[in-house]
């Protein structure tokens, strides 16, 4: 044994006895004082190799318990040294070399640092034979290198950069010791690095974790392969089976926990031997016990900070040493459980961990502490270990577990959730029956919605249809109406002839009526009927609608009496409203009086305060006075509960023996009052007195600050009242004009033969009347004939006339033509739509013949008139606004402008004329002739002679002068056609103009 400073020892394990042998015999003076040696290494021949750091290496020999140096060998700085298998003593220092003597005591020296590397400094702390004959020598910051002992070849182990990068994680290689196993796998000692091991069969270096410190000291292994691993702090065991670290310290009777670096041998016996600050451990691996287990049991029990002893009715019946089952009540979840391990020699290397299961999710670490607090755990049951391990965690020492359960609170037992699922599914029984009612609820509502919106749509569609069928009425009534009217109008009918004559006229209105409320009522639904109020006599309307039911009644043997109507009395009313009101009210009267009845009419004027006394008046009643009409009829009376309900759009009595009123399409009262709703009046229905009959009463505002100014009309009559056009005058006209045989083209286009067949009649008498059916076929005839004036009607299959208006008035040839629309389409609507399109009147079905006559005869006046302007101007500024279309007017514009441009051409004709204004020479033509009245060549010459007649007012020019002009040959010839386009010649004509 050597030591640092002390010297070299020999200890004899069979007397057990340690002897000094001093070394500084062989020291000089200056030299006794250093140290005197640091590593001893004893050959195969017993020879003991001491190294020194006096840069020697001494050879001895131990005879006769005496110490001899055979021979010394300068070795600067040893620091290692082994013996191959060839007895070679191989010798690492404190520098690159490694130095190798033979069995000839001769020694060379080899260097393992190569050009390449950066490190100049190095020393060599391992060093060791390899079972290949090679020698494996580790140095610091140095690959691991091999020696071949034969020819002392270098080479560096295989080992990959990534391994190497993951081994030595800290700083560099610092090598402490190396050793190859008996399975010839290499283990490193490093300095901070820990424990390396490179297998020789895959090459691979990989760190060994687990050793008592990563500062390794020596390595050895014991008889049954497993590595012993001294460190300076602690010593190891590495467990080739198990492959496990098992940790020893000076508390486990090592003497101490620091090893010196090299400083371990392995006796023949197989003790083990290590060096280290507290001088020699040694041991023999087979000898040593597996540890005991140590017992682990718990102390006591904390409950919110209070010590619980056991007892009936406690926490724990039992000591907590016994185990016993830990319950605990829910307010008491905060609790600690004390525990030690029953080793009372080395109760400082144990350390503790524990473990909630059920809520710790690891071990927790408790070190020495022996006490383990929780709070708040919820309600359950857990089980609660702990463990004791010795320092490095490394081995179990003991465990122990106790049973822990902490009750529910009431609210929170499995009886109280129960109950909680039984209020619970009561409640979403209660919810889904509930939901289900309303889904139901909203179902049927839904459905109700549907039913009603379907019965809406079939009205709609209802109203729609009866609406076209009143278009379809009213066009039949238009043949009706118009012969009668003619007749009516007629001198030679007279006496009861003409008395059923004006009683057939006024059915004829009536029907004309009937057919306007169906389609007010349309309007009504769509909320496009509106109010038009003036100043009219009521009492008169009112005997004109009574005298139309008076027939029917004394048809049904029914009395009917009048009372205020004999008188007039003028008011602000709409008369086709009040009309409708009246009519509607007599219509059902008349229809449920029984044979042998009576219907009486009544009318008053009332105040306001008599009419609070009928009627729930509101703040809109704003009229002091009201006109109140009643309307009576024997026969079956109404139950009071549907006095109201009848009013209701659509409702019908279902029990026929409860009433008749209201049977049929069940509108007629309800469109009744809604209209004198309209008219901000009043409707009620009530029984007579003994249920005798029922009597229907309204009421509206005589004065005209119940009505708005956009509800007031003005007092004048309509086109037709305000200016009849006699029967005889018209055939005395048309005799006149029969006479002539110039008359005007009129072409009218109406899909309805017999519609077609009347205005042909109506017509002929006064114009050249020509017919067709269609929009296609009208197109084209106006294109041949050039009608003077177009009738059409505006609903027609394929193309209507709102088309055909649109196509003529687009046509440069055709668009000065006047166009009536004549239409049952009777609407402010429809009425724009034509206008806006380029109609030049509207007409509606059915229409007074004598206004239809007027209208025609002022539309062609008006054409007249424009031709006469267009022959005597010379440019359109002379043209008053609006007399001439747009397109109308950008021709004639440009006519004029050309002619003036040509003036003094004689050769000025229509082929010429065309090819600059680039249009066809038939349609120039037909324009200018439809324009003007003449054909083109005349208007030319009539250009030019009014253009004459400017010039000679100017009289800036000769008479000779202006014949050039204009275009004329010869002075002769202008002054002869001049005489003939004004009836004067020119010298004549400035003289009369002067004069003028």
């Amino acid at each position: 044994m050597l030591t640092l400073r002390d010297g070299l020892y020999r200890y004899d394990f069979e007397r057990q006895e340690i002897q000094k042998i001093n070394l500084n015999q062989f020291l000089t003076e200056e030299k006794k004082e250093q140290t005197l040696a640091n590593q001893v290494f004893v050959d195969t021949d017993n020879n003991i190799w001491i190294v020194t750091p006096h840069n020697e290496t001494w050879l001895c020999s131990y005879e006769q318990n005496k110490l001899q140096i055979k021979k010394r060998f300068n070795i600067p700085m040893g620091m290692s040294i082994t013996q191959d298998q060839d007895k070679t003593i191989w010798i690492g220092s404190a520098s690159p070399l490694v130095y190798c003597i033979d069995t000839n005591l001769e020694m060379k020296s080899i260097n393992i640092l190569d050009s390449n590397n950066k490190f100049t400094y190095t020393f060599i702390p391992g060093i060791t034979p390899l079972h290949n004959n090679k020698i494996m020598v580790s140095a610091f910051a140095l690959p691991i290198k091999l020696i071949d002992k034969n020819n002392h070849a270098i080479e560096d182990i295989p080992i990959s950069q990534e391994d190497y990068k993951n081994c030595i994680r800290r700083s560099v290689i610092i090598p402490t010791a190396i050793h190859e196993d008996s399975r010839h796998d290499i283990w490193i000692g490093t300095v901070s690095n820990g424990l390396l091991h490179y297998s020789s069969a895959n090459k691979k270096l990989e760190p060994v974790p687990g050793t008592a410190c990563t500062d390794i000291s020596a390595i050895e292994e014991d008889e049954q392969g497993n590595l012993w691993i001294s460190t300076l702090y602690g010593l190891s065991k590495y467990d080739r089976t198990t492959q496990k670290m098992i940790n020893y310290y000076e508390a486990d009777g090592i003497g101490g926990n620091q090893f010196y670096d090299r400083a371990s041998c392995k006796l023949p016996d197989g003790t083990l031997v290590f060096g280290g600050t507290h001088g020699i451990t040694f041991f023999n691996p087979i000898d040593i016990q597996s540890r005991q287990n140590v017992p682990l049991m718990f102390e006591s029990l904390k409950v919110h900070n209070q010590l619980i002893h056991p007892g009936a009715g406690q926490c724990i019946e039992k000591h907590l040493s016994q185990n016993p089952e830990i319950r605990l009540r829910h307010d008491q979840n905060g609790f600690s459980i004390s525990f030690t391990a029953l080793d009372y020699s080395e109760f400082e290397r144990i350390r503790y961990h524990y473990t909630l299961e059920g809520f710790d999710k690891y071990w927790i670490d408790a070190y020495n502490n022996r006490e383990a607090y929780y709070a708040n755990l919820p309600a359950g049951k857990y089980l609660f270990k702990v463990k004791a391990t010795n320092h490095d965690q490394s081995v179990v020492m003991g465990e122990n577990a106790i049973t822990v359960i902490i009750e529910p609170a009431p609210w929170a037992t499995w009886w109280a959730y129960l109950i909680y699922m039984v209020v619970a599914t009561v409640i979403i029984g209660l919810l889904v029956r509930a939901r289900m009612r309303i889904q139901a609820e909203k179902m049927a509502l839904k459905r109700a919605e549907y039913e009603k919106e379907q019965e809406q749509r079939i009205n709609r569609m209802n109203m729609s249809f009866f609406a076209n069928i009143s278009h379809e009425f009213r066009t039949p009534l238009t043949m009706i109406a118009g012969p009668v009217t003619q007749l009516c109008d007629s001198n030679e009918i007279t006496g009861q002839n003409k008395s059923l004559l004006h009683i057939v006229q006024r059915s004829v209105d009536r029907m004309l009526r009937l057919v306007n409320q169906m389609m007010d009522f349309n309007k009504l639904e769509n909320d496009t009927l509106k109010l038009k109020v003036k100043h009219a006599d009521i009492i008169s309307l009112l005997q004109k609608q009574t005298d139309i039911f008076r027939v029917n009644a004394q048809s049904k043997n029914i009395t009917l009496t009048t009372c205020g109507l004999e008188d007039s009395f003028l008011t602000w009313l709409d008369t086709d409203k009040v009309d409708k009101i009246f009519n509607n009210l007599m219509s059902n009267a008349l229809k449920y009086t029984p044979r042998g009845g009576s219907i009486r009419i009544d009318f008053d004027l009332i105040t306001r305060t008599q009419a609070g006394l009928c009627f729930t008046l509101t703040n809109h009643d704003r009229d002091s006075q009201y006109i109140k009409i009643s309307v009576s009829n024997t026969g079956s009376s109404i139950p009071e509960d549907k006095l109201e309900k009848i009013f209701e759009r659509y409702y019908q009595l279902s029990n026929p023996q409860e009433g008749t009123y209201n049977w049929g399409t069940g509108i007629g009262l309800y469109y009744a009052r809604s209209l004198v709703r309209m008219h901000h009046g009043h409707l009620k229905a009530e029984n007579l007195p003994d249920n005798e009959g029922v009597i229907f009463t309204f009421i509206l505002p005589v004065n005209d600050v119940s009505y708005s100014v956009e509800e007031q009309q003005s007092d004048t009559l309509d086109q037709q009242s305000a200016f009849p056009l006699p029967m005889p005058l018209v055939q005395e006209k048309t005799v006149e004009i029969a006479e002539d045989n110039n008359l005007k083209t009129i072409l009218v286009v109406d899909d309805d033969t017999e519609v077609a067949h009347y205005l042909s009649t109506l017509l002929s008498a006064q114009y050249r009347v020509v017919c067709r059916f269609d929009a296609d076929n009208a197109l084209t005839t106006i294109r041949e004939d050039a009608p003077d004036l177009i009738l059409s009607d505006v609903v027609m299959p394929n193309k209507d006339g709102y088309q055909l208006c649109k196509e003529i008035k687009d046509d440069l040839q055709l668009c000065h033509i006047p166009v009536i629309l004549v239409t049952a389409k009777a609407t402010v609507d429809n009425q724009v739509q034509g206008l806006n399109i380029g109609a030049d009147a509207y007409v509606t079905k059915p229409f007074d013949p004598n206004y239809l006559l007027a209208l025609i005869s002022s539309q062609l006046k008006n054409r007249d008139k424009v031709r006469n302007l267009l022959g005597k101007a010379t440019q359109t500024d002379n043209i008053e606004e609006n007399m001439l279309s747009p397109q109308d007017n950008a021709f004639m514009t440009e006519l004029y402008q050309l002619m003036e441009k040509e003036l003094s051409n004689p050769e000025l004709d229509i082929s010429h004329m065309t090819e600059l204004m680039h249009i066809s020479r038939t349609k120039f033509y037909y324009k200018v002739k439809g324009l003007t009245g003449e054909n083109p060549s005349v208007f030319f010459k009539t250009y030019k002679l009014n253009r004459a007649a400017e010039l000679i007012i100017e009289g800036k020019y000769t008479f000779a002068e202006i014949a050039d002009m204009t275009g004329f040959a010869t002075p002769s010839h202008f002054s002869k056609s001049f005489k003939k386009q004004f009836g004067v010649t020119p010298s004549s004509y400035k003289t009369v103009a002067k004069g003028n």
